[in-house]
């Protein structure tokens, strides 16, 4: 394997080589802390501490951290295998804190100096040609002011604690962005300017990242090189060959691009070509209050990708365990979901009535009585609050934008159209945000996804009915505890009711699918001729008040505990009732 060196120009260790088991693509010098960072082409980056002893060292190719993010910014699926693209080049912040590693494909990773964890992670969408970083306002000053706020978090990695069975990648890909929001982000990028020069489409561009995530600026080289030669100096300058050699951003704003190019001048008659080098200035008319309105949305908008990602990694989480089930088995469960999704289907009817046996019936309680709890909880503690805070940021954004037209109107209609630009980059779509069960890999899931969304405007009408079941429960326990154990073992809620005086429960194992297959049967047999709207608010809807109904005329006969319930009264009264609650 070829191998690379690096001399130091310390008096004690002149003329000295020390070698490294790569081929040293580029070099960086970290004077703020004393590091020297190393990296190859194909993704090994080292860094070397005061006596050239290793600090530490990573292989993007074996990272899981690019992996897993590089997936969901593709939109695949975690197992599918993204082989990074190769290296770039680094970069230090300016304080030191934070090593930027840049990819030809156009993403760009931090990563910790101190660990080199990498934490966040950026897609630029083309190749940087150019970067350079530097410090417009002391950093501690801003922190001070934000970082109170920005601690103040709804959701956390701590959040993943209810899954025994999901892989701990999930929280560990949360805390690593959370930790870039929560320290890296206050303590090394606000108050910093990112300047990053691209070509795209034979143009070169300069554009410019307020803490190194926003853009708020994109500088057209390209456009400014040919204004600065008039068609009368008889020069033609040939775009493609524009390469941007240096960039110096000063804090008023201004901002002087250093460029090289190919060009074709006419002497005395005589075509001849060569190279010119020209300086570009800018200006940004930087100041203080627009300085701290680009903060604050870099702010929101790394906490929104916070989000995005928490979201989707919470929602992985959560259903980890429908994953490993088979398409079949999903599709059953779901089925016997149909009451709580307000509305019964035939479909319910032909898979009660097909080759189902109790076993199947019992495993499908089995896993519900298990995993119902564990989405529910993801639903409340996790996706909800994910969801308010992603609100919350994009008022906040909203507000400093607000703020920003006052101070320049003209610079609010191109930040307007840069955020929308990075939001859609940062890490998803915002739309797919909103229904990350449509672009799930699995169709049973993205269902099951959907139908609990609808639940959650439900849930609190049917526990009460819950409540009146079990009360019920306490006069007809014999006859009631075959549909009283579907209806809990569906909705997660581990029912048992003991009569007075007896100390007993109820005995779920004993299922008799016959007779729930005939009560449900009767349902979907009265009801096959209406047509039915999934929204709650449909007076057409199942809405259990047939049940209420039911039970009702169960306290009124005062059935005695023998009596066949199911096969002698259920079908006529059940008929009666669902006509009375749903009139055509």
């Amino acid at each position: 394997m070829p191998t690379g060196s690096f001399v130091d120009s310390d008096l004690q260790f002149d003329k000295c080589k020390y070698r490294t088991n790569f081929e040293v693509l580029c070099a960086e010098w970290n004077p703020k802390m004393n590091l020297l960072a190393l990296a190859s082409r194909r993704g090994d980056v080292l860094v070397k501490r005061s006596g050239w002893k290793t600090g530490w060292k990573i292989c993007f190719r074996k990272e899981a951290f690019l992996k897993n993010w590089s997936n969901l910014l593709a939109g695949t699926s975690r197992d599918s295998m993204v082989e990074p693209s190769n290296l770039e080049s680094i970069y230090w912040s300016p304080d030191g804190e934070v090593l930027l590693v840049v990819f030809e494909s156009g993403k760009i990773c931090f990563l910790d100096a101190q660990n080199g964890k990498p934490l966040f992670l950026k897609e630029l969408f083309y190749k940087a040609n150019k970067i350079r970083w530097f410090e417009m306002v002391d950093s501690e000053l801003l922190a001070q002011k934000y970082g109170e706020n920005v601690l103040q978090t709804l959701i956390s990695s701590s959040d993943f604690n209810f899954n025994s069975k999901a892989p701990r990648d999930h929280a560990s890909l949360v805390q690593d962005i959370q930790t870039f929001c929560t320290s890296l982000l206050l303590k090394s990028l606000i108050g910093t300017f990112l300047c990053v020069a691209c070509e795209i489409d034979e143009i070169t561009y300069v554009d410019v990242f307020a803490s190194a995530v926003f853009k708020v600026a994109r500088l057209n080289v390209t456009q400014g090189l040919m204004s600065h030669h008039q068609p009368q100096q008889t020069v033609e300058i040939f775009p493609s060959t524009i390469e941007v050699l240096d960039i110096l951003l000063f804090k008023t704003g201004l901002i002087q691009i250093v460029c090289k190019y190919n060009v074709k001048s006419q002497v005395d008659g005589a075509e001849s070509f060569g190279w010119n080098t020209s300086i570009l200035e800018f200006d940004l008319a930087f100041s203080v209050e627009k300085v701290q309105v680009y903060t604050e949305i870099a702010i929101s908008t790394c906490w929104i990708s916070f989000c995005a990602v928490y979201i989707q990694e919470m929602f992985a989480y959560m259903t980890n365990d429908w994953k490993v089930q088979s398409e079949a088995f999903h599709q059953r469960l779901l089925l016997l979901f149909g009451p709580l999704h307000w509305v019964i289907k035939p479909s319910m009817h032909s898979f009660l009535i097909s080759e189902t046996t109790a076993k199947d019936i019992k495993q499908a309680n089995a896993f519900v009585d298990d995993f119902f709890p564990v989405l529910l909880i993801g639903i409340s503690s996790g996706l909800r609050p994910a969801l308010q805070m992603f609100q919350h940021h994009l008022g906040c954004i909203q507000s400093s934008i607000a703020t920003l037209a006052t101070i320049d109107s003209q610079k609010d209609l191109r930040l307007k159209n840069s955020l929308l630009d990075t939001l859609c980059k940062i890490n998803t779509e915002p739309e797919a945000l909103c229904q990350p069960y449509n672009h799930h890999s699995n169709p049973a899931i993205a269902q099951f996804l959907h139908f609990l969304s609808l639940i959650h405007q439900s849930l609190i009408v049917f526990e009460r009915r819950l409540v009146e079941v079990v009360g019920v429960c306490e006069h007809n326990r014999k006859e009631l505890k075959h549909l009283l154990r579907w209806f809990a073992a569906i909705c997660a809620k581990c029912v048992e009711s003991e009569q007075e005086g007896e100390g007993k429960s109820m005995d779920s194992r004993k299922i008799d699918l016959k007779l729930i297959t005939k009560f449900v049967q009767s349902l979907v047999d009265d009801s096959s001729s209406f047509s039915y709207s999934t929204a709650p608010t449909s007076s057409k809807n199942f809405d259990f008040s047939f049940f209420e109904k039911w039970l009702d005329h169960l306290k009124e006969k005062d059935l005695q505990p023998e009596d066949d319930l199911f096969s002698a009264h259920t079908p006529k009264i059940l008929s009666k009732s669902w006509t009375e609650c749903c009139p055509t």
